[in-house]
């Protein structure tokens, strides 16, 4: 391939390129864009805004510039500025080079999505902060308001698997390798800078400016992916913490009040939560065992209730790997049986995790073996168990040795 084939290549993959880059002359007036960069500034600086009058509100006025003279490399990294020029604001991220004198590259996208999160995060911080002082402050005035607690525990529980769908969603995105762009990039930047002589004879006076903006490139496309990467993380954390939020509302809910009963049978009961935290076993390389039941496992009460002690009580055997050591070469393994006799049903989860001293007392509220634990989880599960006539026990033979729940419940 000749070289005006590999620069025409090269011209096709800077336009393509999926962040905004762009050649300023020393005014600010645009001398080159890619495509991607036309794109975004259509949207967020139409007429004859440019760069140095979106970055002035920052400090990098005109005459600031200039104190850069004789300086060549980046003047800023990763700056935030808005614009909004429509009424709706546009978060941008820049990072801006002085390639010479009279010249200035920017590469610049869109962060508007990743400012958004940032701000929900912190509302839902302040959320949780008010809502922990409103529990602790109105516990007295909470029988008063059993009827609309229960009402909202319903809501929150359909809340909690719409949130738990997402969960999941950006648990496989976290999950997934990083962006095969960026690696081509690295590569490329490789083959031109270990080329620099022969490009330099393709392209005289052309070869450092190319190999820098390549080299600008990559680390602006770098940094986007650990962007896009930190960003997934944000929005894992946010639901963490709409979850914890929901987990709160239910706090407030009278451990004993239950909805109109209906048949429900055990066994789907514990499918349903599985399929919610099957992501979670998936992570932690657990394998699970469901005994088939010979018989309908059915009991009358509150299928949401239920189910919110299923999810809770493998999301615990889930969790107790959580406590060993990286070390640690066991196979993961959780166990589902389930039995019946003429009076009771009863679900057995056993997991080979992290267990507990026998002495430990579960089921006071607070009380909890886990480093990050509530302590209330438990209790909450064992009112629920005995508002429908039955139990819940667990068994462990020490640290380090596994757990036993064992759920009974009256049949129906």
């Amino acid at each position: 391939m000749d070289s005006a084939q590999e620069y025409e290549r090269l011209l096709q993959f800077l336009h393509a390129c999926p962040v905004g880059i762009a050649e300023l002359d020393g005014v600010g007036a645009i001398q080159m864009i890619n495509g991607h960069g036309v794109q975004l500034l259509a949207k967020v600086a139409p007429g004859k805004m440019g760069f140095f009058e979106m970055i002035s509100s920052e400090g990098l006025t005109l005459a600031r510039l200039h104190e850069f003279a004789g300086t060549h490399g980046m003047i800023r990294d990763r700056l935030r500025v808005a614009t909004a020029p429509g009424g709706e604001v546009t978060h941008l991220e820049l990072t801006l080079w002085k390639v010479d004198p009279s010249r200035y590259m920017v590469v610049f996208t869109d962060v508007t999505a990743i400012v958004a999160a940032e701000h929900a995060q912190r509302r839902l911080q302040e959320q949780e902060a008010e809502i922990e002082r409103a529990r602790q402050a109105g516990a007295e005035r909470l029988a008063a308001q059993h009827a609309r607690l229960e009402l909202a525990a319903t809501i929150l529980h359909d809340i909690g698997n719409a949130v738990t769908g997402i969960g999941t969603r950006v648990a496989n995105l976290i999950a997934e390798p990083a962006w095969p762009e960026h690696q081509s990039l690295s590569r490329l930047h490789g083959l031109l800078a270990a080329n620099k002589d022969a490009l330099e004879r393709g392209f005289p006076g052309k070869a450092d400016a190319l190999v820098g903006m390549l080299r600008a490139i990559e680390a602006a496309t770098g940094e986007r992916s650990a962007t896009w990467r930190d960003s997934l993380n944000l929005i894992a954390r946010g639901v963490t913490h709409v979850g914890e939020i929901i987990s709160l509302h239910r706090r407030l809910v009278p451990d004993g009040a239950l909805g109109a009963p209906v048949p429900v049978d055990l066994r789907l009961v514990v499918d349903d939560a599985l399929g919610f935290l099957s992501r979670s076993f998936e992570r932690r390389a657990i394998r699970v065992d469901r005994a088939p039941a010979e018989q309908p496992m059915t009991v009358s009460g509150d299928r949401t209730r239920l189910t919110q002690v299923a999810v809770n009580l493998l999301k615990n055997a889930c969790e107790a790997f959580d406590e060993l050591p990286a070390s640690d070469a066991r196979e993961r393994a959780v166990s589902i049986h389930f039995g019946a006799d003429a009076a009771m049903v009863e679900l057995t989860i056993s997991d080979n995790g992290g267990g507990f001293a026998p002495a430990a007392e579960l089921f006071q509220r607070g009380a909890t073996s886990k480093a990050t634990g509530s302590g209330l989880g438990l209790a909450s599960c064992l009112a629920v168990a005995q508002a429908h006539g039955g139990s819940l026990t667990l068994h462990s033979a020490g640290v380090g040795l596994g757990a036993n729940a064992i759920l009974r419940l009256k049949a129906a």
